[in-house]
């Protein structure tokens, strides 16, 4: 029909239709490019330039679309009405693909050009007229097509089911990485891998890059930022480069430079690879603002000498501020004084590893209780000499194997004051004998009275009342004991010499620096506060507020910024308009890292460079830094603060094993905050390259104990730790002499007694065991803290410092909840940061990872991984009886629990098959939970936590308030289907739970 348009050039009505409708007829004229319409003795031309869409056919109708204009003819010859209609639609096809070849040339370009979020709505709407010309009349332009149009008719045009924007991506993924495939082989050491070449092409106006531990990530930013220069998308100085500290930036420097001449690139021009501090800096220099460094920065140490002279300024302007700051300050717990203690000295006493709280009253002693710091810092602030704990005038004993030592003692006087912790019905805690308890205050009474000493007693109904301060008060006075209250300048002159005045210091720097790091107004601090349940907000709220508006007056009058100001002033200067950014793109790396602070600088950036593309590569699994600012929230809500993007995962690790790969990634998912990834590893390996050791037991271990026991010196557990590292060393050297191994811990002070070894082993404890290991052994070897380990790597890791308390791993130790409320807000799940500085550790090693653990202090990890779904390697015949003890099967005796996905969550079933049993999961450390009658408890002998069960359907029971008080109450109870009514007193059954969670 194409080649002989001339024999359907014709079209007319029939003999009816002319009767009817009158006379019309229709001939294409190819010869001068138009339509003849005659109507009777009317004639009409209509030029192929007109028409905007092909020819239509409705029965004996065809359509002209001329655009603005629509021009109908009916009743037409049906016969020779689609021979005619295809002639013309060939005659019209080069003219209408030439006036919508921009439209279809706007979508082909996609194929070489990533189709960006902010290019979507147009098009969309381009895609959509391309695809109605194109339908409209494919058999007339097939053959007008260039190959690349043609394809993209093929992949998108043909396939109405799939998504246009994501079929196109797929499209430019594809030729990108065929046009640019020498580029990817070539750009690094070894070939690029098609996940590493996706994060590199992907080029949509947000990019989030997951890279798992040992995936290549710093490949990907290297191929990126020289990606954008060979494809011309950029120029070196468009493209800003950001790095996590001073020697990544440099690091990235030198790779990007040496890449760059193996493939023959220019390497006259530079980058910009930037920190986040010196980004800011040189913002502010092109703004013309000074950036002298405060003396702040340069040295700490002023910095706690200005905010002790600021807090006396503060203390001595009004009586009643500082009676606030002793009572709302001096009286907080914090650990930082006691991990600096453990960092700097060896301690020997294990005792130290327990969870108590540190209580430290004015004078700076420890007390035990709470209510005994209240009665030490009245007595303190009211000048009555006294001694906690002082001896008494003769040696007794009162409770056995204890030397009667009452709470206080005044000073050049018999009197000594007794704190009871009883109500008026003589009542206790719940955790104290109440009848023992009593019994030993009349024992108390009866040896003062024997001895002639006056007991002044107070008690904790006292406090309940509100009547401790009046009732110390009336005693001492009525005893001749000198009451006068300290004058400012003595209280202050006491508070400094007490240990925990310093450590305010350092909190007031956490809390100034999370303030500003944060960007919190005045009001949303306290509001912070009041959302934590802080008592006094507006002091604390006010008290900081006014400490950071007299912090930033001093820079100013020093005429200098601090390093937060390099973010923070570079920032306003962005937002102000006094900054203009020539950046078309922007790379960051260990995004997963990001303060708040350096956020906003970057969204500022972004918002007056709307064609910037931003790229950040990072890992959600490896967020170790909250406690400097870091927002773990704009890595896993990325579209909450930056808006929608594209992700790209990097899986597969060319660090270590599989072995390792399952349980670090097994271990780190356990968090549904943390994103879902599936690395896998090069080399798939059945046996288990994760080693859990004893490090109570060795040979080591046994002579070192001898020793010290000979030398009357204490055993700490990290010596135990040490001498199994020792062991360790020597036999990964014996099988693998030149290997790299690294010793990790969560603090330096448990690598302290090793280090010495290595260095001095006969000026140390371990001058005993000092040749254990040859000059040729102690060769390759690296210690870093979890922290330090990251972005480290070495064949073979030994992680210690595996043990419960508030110095094991995970760490106990908690933040002020002053500074906590002001830092960033994690997620819920328990230990979070914890575990992902696990994952990390866990990651080093290439070949093996052996984890040192104390059976005798279990950490709730190892716990943990005791579960069969962790495939480790246990080398300890104590963990291996724990892991029988937890998870073998009580009821068929064959098998063991093993942990599965149910349709209402997790739970344990046993691995024999003809065994029915199924287990719940414990909420407090995941072991198997056995159900009794009336509770379910723990099967791990390290928690046994104890819930309590209905004993009619079996749910979990809850504690409801009715009119008459608490009781206990079935879940199933709001249940529209299978209600369960089921009650039980409250008071037996809370009693029964005590018996397991008391020490919870």
């Amino acid at each position: 029909m194409q080649n002989n348009p001339s024999e359907f050039a014709l079209i007319k009505r029939g003999f009816w239709a002319r009767i009817f409708f009158g006379y019309l007829e229709l001939k294409n004229d190819n010869e001068k490019q138009c339509i003849w319409i005659k109507r009777g003795k009317i004639s009409e031309r209509i030029d192929y330039a007109k028409f905007n869409l092909f020819v239509g056919i409705n029965g004996t109708e065809i359509v002209f679309d001329l655009g603005e204009q629509k021009k109908r003819f009916t009743h037409l010859k049906k016969d020779k009405l689609n021979a005619f209609v295809d002639a013309l639609n060939f005659s019209i096809s080069p003219l209408i693909y030439e006036k919508n070849k921009e439209q279809l040339r706007s979508i082909c370009k996609f194929q070489n050009v990533y189709l960006k979020d902010s290019q979507v709505e147009e098009f969309l709407l381009q895609f959509e007229k391309v695809r109605k010309f194109l339908k409209s009349g494919e058999k007339y332009l097939l053959s007008l097509l260039s190959k690349g149009e043609k394809y993209i008719y093929d992949e998108l045009i043909k396939n109405d089911g799939i998504s246009s924007v994501g079929r196109i991506r797929e499209i430019c993924e594809e030729i990108i990485s065929s046009k640019y495939k020498d580029f990817f082989e070539h750009v690094e050491s070894f070939p690029l891998i098609t996940e590493q070449r996706l994060a590199v092409i992907r080029n949509n106006d947000r990019n989030l890059i997951l890279a798992a531990a040992g995936t290549g990530k710093t490949s990907v930013m290297v191929a990126k930022a020289l990606y954008l220069v060979v494809s011309k998308q950029a120029q070196p100085d468009d493209i800003l480069i950001l790095a996590y500290n001073k020697n990544a930036a440099e690091e990235l420097q030198q790779r990007i430079i040496l890449r760059a001449k193996k493939l023959g690139i220019n390497t006259d021009f530079a980058f910009k690879i930037a920190t986040f501090h010196s980004l800011g800096r040189s913002i502010l220099q092109s703004t013309k603002e000074h950036t002298y460094l405060t003396k702040f920065e340069e040295d700490p140490k002023t910095l706690l000498q200005w905010i002790d002279m600021w807090l006396y300024g503060y203390l001595m302007s009004d009586p009643q501020i500082l009676n606030l700051f002793v009572r709302l300050f001096m009286t907080h717990i914090s650990f930082d004084k006691i991990l600096n203690h453990h960092s700097q000295n060896f301690i020997n006493d294990e005792d130290n590893w327990s969870d108590e709280e540190e209580l430290r009253t004015l004078n700076n002693e420890l007390v035990k209780s709470k209510e005994e710091q209240v009665i030490a810092n009245w007595l303190f602030l009211h000048s009555v000499p006294y001694k906690y704990e002082d001896n008494y005038v003769v040696k007794q004993r009162v409770e056995i194997g204890f030397d009667y030592k009452p709470d206080f003692h005044i000073l050049g006087t018999n009197i000594y004051l007794e704190h009871f912790g009883i109500d008026r019905d003589g009542n206790t805690r719940s955790d104290i004998d109440r009848d023992a308890y009593n019994d030993l205050i009349v024992k108390k009474r009866e040896l003062h009275k024997k001895y002639k000493t006056v007991l002044l007693e107070t008690y904790s109904y006292d406090f309940n009342e509100n009547m401790i301060e009046e009732r110390l008060y009336e005693m001492l006075s009525a005893h001749g004991v000198k009451i006068e209250c300290k004058s400012s300048e003595d209280i202050i002159k006491g508070l400094k010499k007490n240990d925990a005045f310093l450590e305010q210091l350092e909190l007031f720097v956490k809390c100034l620096k999370a303030i500003r790091v944060e960007g919190i107004s005045e009001s949303e601090v306290i509001k912070r506060y009041q959302d934590f349940h802080i008592p006094y907000p507006e002091y604390y709220g006010n008290f900081f507020n006014r400490l950071v508006k007299d912090y930033c007056r001093e820079l100013d009058q020093q005429h200098a910024i601090d390093f937060d100001d390099m973010i923070l002033k570079a920032t306003d200067k962005v937002k102000s308009g006094a900054f203009t950014s020539r950046w078309k793109y922007i790379l960051i790396d260990e995004f997963q890292d990001i303060s708040l602070a350096r956020l906003d600088l970057i969204k500022g950036i972004l918002a007056i460079s709307p064609n910037c593309v931003l790229n950040c590569v990072g890992d959600d699994w490896q967020a170790i830094y909250h406690f400097s600012g870091g927002k773990l929230e704009a890595t896993t809500r990325f579209a909450d603060y930056l808006g929608e993007y594209t992700l790209t995962k990097l899986e597969r690790t060319y660090r270590y094993n599989s072995s390792i790969a399952a349980t670090a990634g097994t271990f780190i998912q356990e968090n549904p905050e943390q994103f879902k990834k599936d690395v896998k590893a090069p080399v798939i390996d059945n046996n288990a390259h994760v080693h859990l050791y004893d490090s109570r037991n060795g040979e080591l271990y046994k002579t070192l104990e001898r020793a010290l026991s000979r030398d009357k010196k204490s055993f700490h557990p990290s010596l135990a730790m040490t001498c199994k590292a020792i062991e360790l060393i020597k036999e990964i050297k014996s099988k693998d002499r030149k290997a790299s191994v690294a010793i990790l811990a969560r603090y330096n002070f448990l690598l302290n007694p090793l280090v010495r070894f290595l260095k001095t082993p006969g000026r140390s404890d371990f001058a005993v065991i000092q040749d254990y290991l040859s000059a040729e052994e102690k060769e390759n070897i690296n210690i870093w803290t979890f922290h330090k380990a990251k972005g480290l790597e070495a064949d073979y890791c030994i992680l210690l410092g595996f043990s419960g308390g508030k110095f094991g791993f995970p760490s106990r130790i908690t933040n002020s909840v002053l500074l906590d409320a002001l830092m960033p807000h994690g997620d819920r799940y328990p230990y979070s940061e914890e575990r992902r500085l696990f994952y990390v550790a866990l990651t080093r090693a290439k070949k093996d990872s052996y984890i040192v653990a104390d059976p005798l202090m279990p950490s709730i990890f190892i716990n943990e991984l005791l579960n069969p779904k962790y495939k480790i390697d246990i080398k300890s015949s104590c963990f291996a009886a724990k892991f029988r003890e937890i998870f073998k099967c009580r009821f068929c005796k064959n098998g063991y629990y093993e942990l599965v996905d149910g349709k209402f969550g997790p739970y344990y079933h046993c691995t024999n098959t003809v065994c029915n049993i199924h287990l719940r999961v414990c909420e407090i450390c995941g072991s198997p939970s056995v159900d009794g009658k009336e509770i379910s408890v723990c099967q791990n002998p390290n928690c046994r936590h104890a819930i309590a069960i209905c004993s009619i359907c079996g749910r979990k029971m809850v504690v409801r308030q009715g009119p008459r008080g608490k009781f206990w109450g079935c879940s199933g109870y709001g249940l529209k289907q299978d209600q369960c009514k089921f009650t039980q007193n409250y008071e037996r059954l809370t009693k029964i739970l005590n018996l397991y969670n008391k020490n919870k």
